[in-house]
């Protein structure tokens, strides 16, 4: 039986009929091997194409007014740069289009303090993901505090490195009724491993530290798209559960993982080498829902005391991009 999460109850967290449960305690049968036009159709080379198309001759200029960025190679500085461009040419329109899957996971598990991680390397790179013919993004480019509902969220907290997006944050996060003004809003420009700087911030915070232990902790930590990026997100995530996640708290996350079906996750891996290579260090591969399910804490016991994911039905089972959507509670 499911427990409480914030002001909803897992067991009465409800699914569009497009949402399917996903199933881990029980042995699948073998599937279908992968169609090699699908392994190729759903590949990284259209996600490539478009993010040159949207970034480079805007990049390009910003090195020939910059020169020193290519000659001092300033490899981070250009890559934020072209993430900028980017997101400003899509992230809104597209940002809409799965507004509907976001809005089920954030707004009626959001609560409290929420703190948004970006992740250090991911604010060099951007996340386009191949989900049957639509592209989406989903970073911290201001979009979560959309799904925010301010009545039950009294406090957003952005980490983001990348400094060019602090002001889009800024603005969307000020239409939902978010101000660092009145101190309802707090961007931080650091990675989701710098555990020390984000809770020395929240310390800082009117409120920011929790009456029964005495510590700077936030009740809802949502990673969207971030996982993939972090250079020890084992480290990291446990980290950011233990020490900034208070008792009880919520851990929400959205992220492409790697397939259940062997023959789809053999074809991530087989791209995943390339996509890293120019998006940054970003793993197409990468387990992340089985890193969240698994995740101890310092003490060898489980970080959670109740757990819910699930997938959007409509990728289908050869999905490159295969997604995981999570709500975790804290023990």
């Amino acid at each position: 039986m499911f427990g409480v999460v914030g002001h909803q109850t897992l067991s009465s967290f409800t699914h569009p009929h497009h949402l399917r449960i996903s199933t881990t305690s029980s042995e699948k049968p073998r599937p279908p091997k992968m169609k090699l036009s699908n392994a190729f159709k759903f590949s990284i080379l259209s996600p490539l194409y478009l993010s040159l198309q949207l970034g480079f001759l805007p990049t390009l200029s910003a090195i020939l007014r910059q020169p020193n960025l290519l000659f001092k190679l300033k490899l981070k500085e250009i890559s934020q740069i072209y993430m900028a461009h980017v997101w400003a040419s899509y992230g809104d329109g597209i940002d809409q289009g799965m507004g509907e899957f976001k809005k089920q996971l954030i707004t009626p598990n959001a609560y409290g303090t929420v703190l948004e991680i970006g992740a250090g390397l991911f604010s060099t790179l951007f996340s386009i993901l191949f989900w049957r013919l639509m592209i989406f993004f989903f970073t911290a480019f201001g979009h979560t505090v959309n799904h925010l509902d301010r009545a039950l969220v009294t406090r957003f907290i952005a980490v983001e490195p990348n400094k060019l997006m602090h002001s889009k944050i800024r603005e969307k996060a000020a239409v939902a009724g978010f101000h660092e003004s009145d101190s309802s809003l707090l961007i931080l420009s650091c990675g989701a491993e710098d555990i020390s700087i984000i809770q020395s911030a929240i310390a800082t915070l009117p409120g920011g530290t929790d009456s029964s232990s005495g510590k700077p902790t936030v009740d809802v930590i949502l990673s969207a798209l971030t996982l993939c990026s972090i250079p020890n997100p084992q480290d990291t995530v446990t980290r950011l559960a233990e020490i900034i996640l208070k008792p009880g708290g919520t851990f929400l996350i959205f992220e492409h993982v790697l397939s259940h079906r062997s023959d789809v996750a053999w074809w991530q891996h087989f791209w995943a080498p390339i996509w890293s290579f120019f998006f940054d260090g970003c793993q197409l591969d990468r387990p992340s829902d089985a890193i969240m399910r698994d995740l101890k804490m310092s003490n060898g016991q489980s970080a959670w005391k109740e757990c819910k994911e699930w997938s959007p039905q409509e990728e289908g089972d050869e999905a490159l991009f295969w997604h995981s959507f999570g709500v975790f509670v804290k023990q």
